[in-house]
């Protein structure tokens, strides 16, 4: 066999081993961050470069890692197959919730629906039960492996809820991606479409949003969930697609969504970091992230007791 011609010293074989082993392990510990993507491609390529090394004029360049790996681990194993295994890792974490992007429960509705009661199930004669699929998991997997890539401290995420009165059964969750000025909200149930929008409004322009609204909006996609979903949702995120022709607001959206206190304590924090540790104040002008809100309303409407 071609793999008995590979000779190498006994006392190369633990330097060489340790290498083969460090570029597995990092590769089944990636978590989808620029550092992460930066350790695992360093220990592909000290791999990659000892299997030239030591197997280069021997083995063409498909085979010499394989047949290296035979040599010091007794498995098979390439950086192509490594580079495999670490974004299956990467996915398989991030469909267990094992991730490390920003999130923030809102507490509260992205895209109502009209107030119509689910029937009860129980009879046999109401709706069947919402079938679920993972597509936020899969929207993260998609941007963490595209060229280029979107690491996960890229990625902010705002988790909606659904009320007891709306016959879907899953929240909506609101993706920001500021480096792409995009926004995505997805939900992981069966039947509901996407909205990829240009720039970032917030999640509190979405809870104001009706579906229907958001056809006459410029600026929004709406993406169902066909067969083509996932290279329609790419180019509306990495393409200048003719979606992108502008941002119109549904009118009076800034009046109808509940402020809450967990989303005045997010925008506060975030005005404090980013001021020099300077609280707001009603003369602090535009909310950042939120067209159509000012701090000046927002003490109003607290100090009257309004929008919740």
């Amino acid at each position: 066999m071609k793999s008995d011609t590979l000779k190498i010293p006994d006392s190369r074989i633990p330097e060489i081993r340790r290498v083969v082993k460090n570029a597995e392990r990092v590769a089944r510990a990636y978590d989808g961050t620029g550092k992460g993507g930066d350790t695992v491609l360093r220990a592909l390529l000290a791999f990659a470069e000892c299997a030239e090394e030591v197997a280069g004029a021997v083995y063409s360049p498909d085979e010499r890692e394989k047949a290296l790996s035979r040599r010091v681990t007794n498995r098979t194993v390439s950086t192509q197959q490594l580079l495999k295994l670490a974004i299956k890792s990467f996915a398989e974490k991030v469909r267990a919730g094992n991730h490390r992007i920003e999130t923030i429960d809102t507490g509260f509705v992205m895209l109502p629906t009209e107030n119509i009661q689910a029937p009860d199930t129980g009879s046999g004669t109401g709706f069947a039960p919402a079938r679920e699929e993972p597509r936020t998991a899969r929207l993260i997997e998609l941007l963490v492996t595209h060229d280029p890539p979107v690491f996960v401290e890229d990625i902010v995420m705002f988790k909606g809820t659904v009320s007891p009165a709306m016959i879907r059964r899953h929240p909506y969750t609101l993706m920001q991606l500021p480096k792409l000025e995009r926004e995505v909200l997805v939900c992981d149930e069966v039947g509901q479409a996407c909205f990829v929008g240009r720039g970032l409004r917030g999640p509190l322009f979405w809870a104001a949003c009706h579906k229907p609204e958001l056809k006459a909006a410029e600026g929004i996609l709406r993406i169902a969930q066909m067969g083509d979903y996932e290279p329609k949702l790419l180019a509306a995120l990495f393409d200048d697609t003719p979606f992108l022709a502008g941002d119109v607001p549904p009118p009076h959206y800034a009046e109808r969504f509940p402020l809450t206190a967990d989303i005045i304590l997010t925008k506060a924090l975030e005005y404090v970091n980013e001021n020099g540790g300077r609280l707001p104040t009603e003369r602090s002008g535009e909310v950042p992230g939120m067209p159509g809100q000012s701090w000046r309303a927002w003490n109003s409407a607290i100090s009257q007791k309004l929008r919740g």
